[in-house]
């Protein structure tokens, strides 16, 4: 399997699904129910696409500045704050929504690597897989602000999954949600403990990610990273992970960060 943009686009959405994606106009909007960005962004339908948002080119061949009012309109609704996802192909609706005063922020790579290169053994209970989450990996993840209603975008998701849990010795330094969709697993949700990390936890939870894809039948572990976060980043270009598709957001009011 090649992967491609497309593949990893789709992968993304059908493993941190939104509760609701609705068609309006030329938007889908999104409902995320305090899930995060992701969940929580509207974008450009596209021609053949799919409530997943595949990127094709844009159904509507001339967006007018009027348009937005739709999705805003819709998003409010909603209790959510105006806020687009685009690909890097929508540079006319970047300008667009740049133009009525909506900042860049979370700039995102998605990183890749075929799970047979980086599957490895590793000790025993170095990493233990667990669904539903372990209390324990929720109560790590809440210290690290992944709360309930992130959780409860886990629970969403449709097909194989699992969350995996880290250990130290015998102390439980970081979890991350793990879900597959097509011949892409993708990785969501990596916490690291502050006072433990450095300590090859995330180094193991990335190949526990990649053991656990092996035996679902993926070819591919792929995972969102924002390119603000360069230890994250340079933790998975050091297992071989390369940059495949990337995305950013633009927020009304937005500071950014």
């Amino acid at each position: 399997m090649i992967l491609t943009a497309n593949d990893v686009f789709f992968a993304l959405e059908a493993s941190w699904p939104a509760a609701s994606t609705t068609p309006i106009g030329p938007w889908w909007v999104r409902t995320g129910l305090g899930g995060g960005k992701r969940v929580s962004a509207a974008s450009q339908r596209r021609v053949g696409d799919s409530a997943t948002d595949l990127p094709y080119q844009s159904r509507f061949e001339q967006l007018h500045p009027t348009d937005l009012s739709q999705a805003e309109a819709a998003m409010q609704g909603l209790g959510q704050n105006p806020l687009f996802v685009l690909r890097p192909d929508e540079p006319k609706l970047d300008q667009m929504l740049a133009n009525a005063g909506y900042r860049l922020i979370d700039e995102t790579l998605i990183y890749a690597i075929p799970v047979a290169d980086l599957a490895a053994p590793l000790a025993p209970l170095a990493v233990i897989a667990a669904w539903p989450p372990l209390a324990v990996t929720k109560a790590l993840w809440d210290d690290a602000g992944i709360g309930p209603d992130r959780v409860n975008v886990m629970v969403r998701a449709i097909g194989p999954k699992t969350t995996l849990m880290s250990r130290i010795g015998n102390t439980p330094a970081g979890g991350c949600f793990l879900a597959m969709a097509g011949e892409v697993a993708m990785l969501h949700a990596l916490e690291m403990r502050p006072d433990l990390r450095r300590q090859a936890g995330g180094c193991n939870l990335c190949i526990g990610a990649a053991n656990w894809a092996t035996e679902a039948g993926a070819q591919w572990l792929a995972l969102a990273v924002t390119t603000t976060n360069i230890p994250a980043r340079r933790l998975y270009e050091s297992l071989g992970m390369q940059m495949v598709a990337c995305y950013h957001y633009r927020m009304w009011g937005a500071s950014g960060g």
